[in-house]
């Protein structure tokens, strides 16, 4: 019975849920028309709910106000497009601003422009002169070579100087022959200046008789710089001789020609000297060249019979045609690297020179440069040298043994020629001809070894070497037999016949 009530129950209940429906909740819709309050704008629904919102402004001046009128600004809401007008006052007064149009000066007007902001007004100042400014100047005295002037004002802004006296130059004082205050020479009746319109340079020369110590100076009696030396040439009685100015760039030719006695020379920077510079300087001993030189001409040191040593500068470049030429009493010479080239009979009839070192820079050599060196012993040469100039040892009477570089290619004519005591010659692998009388009167050369790449061999090559007894040649007979040999080659030797690779050829 019971199960059947609550049944019941619950079957009301389900019934009386099915036949009730909730009230449904209001959404606004709000209209698109706008209305506008003074701060704010919205929209209305029609339950009478608003959605309002803040304006969003955007001013511009739509006419700037002036000193003289009001202006005028607008706004605009960006979103609603409401849109406002306001007066800008007139301002009550003007702003001001300048510039300078004119400066002033310590004698006239400037000029300044002034105007407003805000309007149309502008004037021109007059600025008066800002006046001098003056500063002292304290007396300078005068010198030996340079007036003084008295005390005065000048301003520091303009021109304007009150007036300035001037004190003349003093007199030179002169000690050890040169003034102490500007160095400038005492004058001397043996020395004068010369002035090279042309080309803007000033000379010293001298006249006989002059001092035994000569001091070449550095300025004129008027302190001009001295840049050249009129040539000293037969001046024999000068023994000594000082250059104040070291930066003199050029000895000029014949400048110390035929000065016999001299001795010592302190040398100023040239870059070269001149032909015959130092010819027949007899009583020369030993010279110190300054790194500054890179030349020395033709002739340079020629017969200074008493020259035995000279210290070359690190710099030199080129040694001219015949420059020591017979300097006899030259011992050994060590050329310096960096030296390019050697004229022709450099060191020619250096009868007391020993020993010679040439440096790998050379690239180019004259003939007959070490010609008549009648003492010489040991020669190194550089290791790269193709060609062997004529006459390079011609008359070297005393040189016993040479090796040629490995490089060299040919032998010109003469190289050996009249080299009496010459045994032992090493020529390069690489050599292909023999000169003419290259070898002729080498009467101690008893045997000698020809690489194969020889083809050429010139006319008298081995004429007169009367001891040669064996030539080696290091290729085969047929190679021997394709050298173009030249007229009397053997003649006056002991040499019967040519030894090869492969056999022999009788002479």
């Amino acid at each position: 019975m019971k199960k059947i009530i609550l049944a019941a129950l619950m079957l009301i209940v389900l019934l009386l849920m099915a036949s009730c429906t909730p009230k449904e909740k209001h959404v606004c819709t709000f209209s698109p028309e706008i209305e506008c309050s003074d701060d704010a704008f919205y929209h209305k629904c029609e339950c009478g709910e608003t959605s309002e919102h803040i304006h969003e402004w955007e001013e511009t001046v739509v006419k700037k106000a002036t000193c003289d009128a009001d202006g005028e600004s607008k706004r605009e809401c960006k979103t609603c497009g409401a849109t406002e007008t306001a007066v800008i006052e007139k301002y009550t007064e003007h702003k001001l601003k300048g510039y300078i149009q004119i400066k002033p000066q310590c004698e006239s007007e400037g000029k300044e422009r002034i105007y407003c902001e805000y309007c149309n007004y502008s004037e021109v100042k007059t600025i008066p002169p800002t006046g001098h400014t003056l500063v002292t100047r304290q007396e300078v005295a005068p010198t030996c070579i340079k007036t003084g002037r008295k005390e005065y004002q000048e301003c520091v802004n303009c021109d304007y100087h009150t007036a300035s006296e001037v004190i003349p130059t003093v007199d030179h004082e002169y000690e050890n022959g040169k003034c102490i205050s500007c160095s400038a020479p005492e004058p001397r009746d043996y020395m004068k200046f010369v002035y090279y319109y042309f080309t803007g340079n000033i000379g010293v020369e001298f006249s006989k008789p002059c001092p035994t110590e000569l001091v070449i100076p550095k300025y004129t009696y008027n302190r001009e710089l001295v840049t050249s030396l009129v040539p000293l040439e037969n001046f024999k009685n000068v023994e000594k001789i000082v250059f104040e100015n070291k930066e003199l760039e050029t000895l000029f030719a014949r400048t110390f020609k035929g000065c016999t006695n001299l001795r010592e020379i302190e040398l100023p920077n040239a870059v070269e000297l001149g032909e015959r510079c130092f010819q027949d300087c007899d009583s020369l001993v030993s010279i110190k060249l300054p790194d500054s030189v890179q030349t020395l001409g033709e002739y340079c040191f020629l017969e200074c019979d008493k020259l035995k040593t000279i210290e070359f500068s690190k710099n030199l470049k080129t040694i001219k045609a015949s420059a020591f030429d017979r300097c006899y009493e030259l011992e050994t010479i060590i050329l310096p690297d960096g030296l390019e080239t050697l004229g022709n009979s450099v060191f020619s009839g250096c009868t007391g020179l020993v020993k010679v070192v040439i440096p790998e820079s050379i690239t180019e050599m004259g003939s007959s440069v070490f010609s008549g060196c009648t003492s010489l012993i040991d020669v190194q040469l550089p290791a790269y040298m193709r060609v062997v100039p004529s006459s390079t040892f011609s008359d070297c009477t005393s040189l016993e043994q040479v090796t040629l570089p490995i490089t060299s290619h040919h032998l010109e004519d003469g190289v050996f020629r009249g080299c009496t005591s010459l045994k032992n010659v090493t020529l390069g692998k690489d050599t292909l001809t023999i000169g003419a009388y290259s070898f002729e009167n080498c009467s101690s050369l008893e045997k000698l070894s020809l690489p194969k790449r020889v083809h050429t061999i010139g006319d008298n090559a081995f004429v007169n070497c009367t001891n040669l007894k064996e030539i080696v040649f290091e290729g085969t007979i047929s190679e021997w037999e394709n050298i173009s040999i030249g007229k009397g080659v053997f003649d006056n030797t002991s040499l019967t016949k040519i030894i090869c690779s492969d056999g022999t050829v009788n002479l």
